[in-house]
Order: structure tokens, then C-alpha cells, then sequence
């Protein structure tokens, strides 16, 4: 005699099936560039924002643990796959997958496969089991390595000296000491750590970013606040940014070995801190745009050429009281409805406070596909600017 079918424990099994998905999907687009495809699904959404995709992300992860759990407690379905599928979850979302990210992709692809089965037929779990259980000790191994690799970097290399305190005499020691010393003279940062400072308007204005790709790179998509300066040109450009020697300066390229360069080329040329950030090809940026920023001097050459829009994105009654000869007023809260009014003949130019707000409507400018750049210093930090029209 045949059992009735469950039907309601095969719909919580499908819910766990989509959620599952769900979670493939956004773990796949965090992970990778996906150009208009990734902009269609997340930017007109307002997903943006990275860590708006990784709440999403862990409020999927909870609802599935939930769901796995209550399939147990409801239907007394105790088994291998209801009660380690969520504890691989946990595992997930408690460990840090920085530098295991492909595994990551590849345990919710598996837990995905199983699910699938699962629906399709029951008894084909006694395989599915074994992997289960080889998941679990895995993840917890991964998680236990992974951690133990970050404490080996993070800690402190002071003992590297010694041996070449030994063989002072010989000439690879020397070398070998140059080459140390070298490589202390910048440090690498993760491309999370530079999205988050992009993202963050007050603590953006602390760092100086500098794309050191070709400029046609650049010009097809950048990190927005970055300067372009190719490595091949830095050597000799570096008059241009004399002023950040002892500030936070990050560059970056489509890797970051491409740009280690850049990075000790600074470092030789007495800047400070120098940051090496991954590149474009190993990190989804959020912030990307291909509205250009000039620093002060450069921006004020621009607008006095007469050969830009100049657009003035700061409140009304401080344009009233001065602004650039020709500048037009687009207050950001009302760019949606200025900004298609603006005349479309030449380049535009943007500035405003600090270079936040205009950027807003560089990027509106950009995404229309016109040429614009934005001021990197805004007239509250830099005092150089003609505000000499009155309005």
C-alpha cells in the first residue's frame, strides 16, 4: 500500500529549493563583473550598494535555516539533509570566505544539486548524505584554515632580519634586504576595504584614488573620485600630486599586480601611505562610474577655456552669491528635473561643497553618455576658484 504524499513537506522543500537559487544568484553577481546585466538587476533597484546585495544575502541565508528547521520540528523529519544542509549555511555566513569565495559558490551549488534531488526523488539522498557529511567537516576545515592563514599574514614579520644579519658580507644578502624594505614601503588593501571608502562621503575625503590604467580604460568605466595617471606616465606626473605625499593614497589597475608598480613608484618618490587595492578584473566594485575628477588646478584651467557647461551643483542662495563666470544652477535635489534641461553643445564640468553632491550629477551627465568631469576639491576646500558672477 502506498503512502499519501506530503504535499506540504514537499512545498517547504521547494521553498528551500528557491531559496536556495536565490542565493546562487546573488552569490554569483557579488562575485563577478556583469556589466548592463548586473546594472539592469541591482542598480534600478537600488541594490547598488554592495552591502545592501550581502543583507539580502544573509536574510535568504536565515529564512532557509529557518525553513530547514521548521520542516524538522513540523513533519518530526529528522534526517542527514534536514539537519546539516543548515548547519553548512551557518557555516557560511559565520565564516570568513574572503580568499574562499569559489568554494563558497560551489558548496551552494551542491546544496542546490541536493535539494533538486530531493524533490525529484527521495531515496536517491543515500548518496547525497555522504556528501553532506563531506561538506560539514570541510566547511568547518576551510573556515579553521582560512583563519589561520589571515592571523599568519596579519602577524608581524620582524624576524626576516636576522638572516641577513648573518651574511652581511655577501652581496644577495643586501639584496635580499632592499627587496624587504622595498616591499614595506606600501601595503595591499582588498577591494571591499576601497568600495567602502568610495561609498562613505566623510571618509573618501581621506584617501586620493589614481586609476593607473591607460586612459581608455578609464574612460570606459572607473572607480568614481579617481584620478587617471597610467603607470607609464606617474614617474613624470608626479608634480601633479606632490601635495598628497603624506596622505592616504590608493592605485589600483584591472589587477593588483598590475598595479604594484604604480604603487612603489610613489613609494620611492617619498609618499607615506601608499595603498595597492585589487583591481578591477578581481573585485565587483559598486562604485563605478565614468564621470572623470580633476584636482583643483586642473579644473580651474578647464572652465576657463570656455569650452565646458560649467554646472554649479551647490544650494541657490550660495550661487546667488557667487559662482564660476557661465555656471548653471542644478541643486541636487532637483537634478532629475534640471539636468535633462541643460544644454547638450559642449563637455560639462561639475563642482559643488566638497565634490559629493556633484558628483551625483556628474554621474546622472555620464550615464546619458556625455563627457563630463568632476571637481575633486569643492569650494570648501579649495579657495582658488572664481566665484566672481553674482546672480
Amino acid at each position: 500500500m502506498k503512502k499519501p504524499k506530503d504535499t506540504k513537506n514537499k512545498v517547504f522543500t521547494v521553498i528551500e529549493l528557491i531559496l536556495l537559487l536565490g542565493l546562487v544568484v546573488l552569490d554569483y553577481f557579488t562575485r563577478k563583473r556583469m556589466g548592463a546585466m548586473r546594472t539592469v538587476l541591482f542598480y534600478n533597484y537600488k541594490f547598488e550598494n554592495q552591502y545592501n546585495i550581502k543583507a539580502i544575502f544573509i536574510v535568504i541565508a536565515i529564512l532557509f535555516i529557518v525553513a530547514s528547521f521548521y520542516t524538522c520540528y513540523k513533519y518530526h523529519k529528522i534526517s542527514i539533509k534536514n539537519l546539516v544542509i543548515p548547519l553548512i549555511m551557518i557555516i557560511i555566513l559565520i565564516g570568513n570566505f574572503k580568499r574562499l569565495k569559489l568554494m563558497k559558490y560551489i558548496t551552494l551549488v551542491v546544496l542546490t544539486i541536493i535539494q533538486i534531488l530531493q524533490i525529484i526523488k527521495e531515496r536517491d539522498m543515500k548518496y547525497s548524505n555522504k556528501a553532506l557529511a563531506l561538506l560539514l567537516v570541510g566547511g568547518f576545515t576551510l573556515v579553521g584554515c582560512n583563519n589561520a592563514n589571515q592571523t599568519a599574514e596579519n602577524a608581524p614579520a620582524t624576524e626576516t632580519t636576522e638572516p641577513a644579519e648573518t651574511t652581511e658580507t655577501t652581496e644577495p644578502a643586501e639584496t635580499t634586504e632592499t627587496t624587504e624594505t622595498a616591499a614595506a614601503n606600501y601595503n595591499e588593501i582588498t577591494g571591499e576595504e576601497l568600495d567602502k571608502i568610495e561609498e562613505d562621503d566623510k571618509e573618501k575625503e581621506n584617501y586620493l584614488v589614481i586609476d593607473v590604467r591607460d586612459a581608455d580604460k578609464y574612460a570606459e568605466g572607473h572607480i568614481k573620485h579617481a584620478l587617471s595617471i597610467p603607470e607609464s606616465e606617474l614617474a613624470d606626473r608626479i608634480s601633479e600630486i606632490e601635495d598628497f605625499k603624506g596622505s592616504d593614497v590608493v592605485v589600483y589597475a584591472d589587477t593588483a599586480a598590475n598595479s604594484a608598480a604604480a604603487a612603489q613608484t610613489l613609494a620611492d618618490n617619498g609618499f607615506t601611505k601608499v595603498h595597492n587595492a585589487a583591481g578591477l578584473d578581481e573585485f565587483t566594485y559598486t562604485t563605478n562610474t565614468k564621470a572623470r575628477t580633476a584636482l583643483p588646478e586642473e579644473f580651474k584651467e578647464l572652465a576657463a577655456s570656455g569650452d565646458y557647461t560649467i554646472v554649479d551643483v551647490r544650494d541657490p542662495e550660495d550661487y546667488n552669491k557667487g559662482t564660476m563666470p557661465g555656471a548653471i544652477n542644478v541643486p541636487v535635489d532637483q537634478a532629475e528635473e534640471l539636468v535633462p534641461t541643460l544644454p547638450t553643445d559642449k563637455p560639462f564640468l561639475t563642482y559643488c561643497y566638497s565634490g559629493n553632491r556633484s558628483w551625483k550629477v556628474a554621474n546622472m551627465l555620464a550615464e546619458e553618455g556625455h563627457e563630463v568631469i568632476n571637481a575633486w576639491d569643492g569650494t570648501k576646500e579649495y579657495d582658488g576658484y572664481d566665484l566672481s558672477e553674482a546672480n
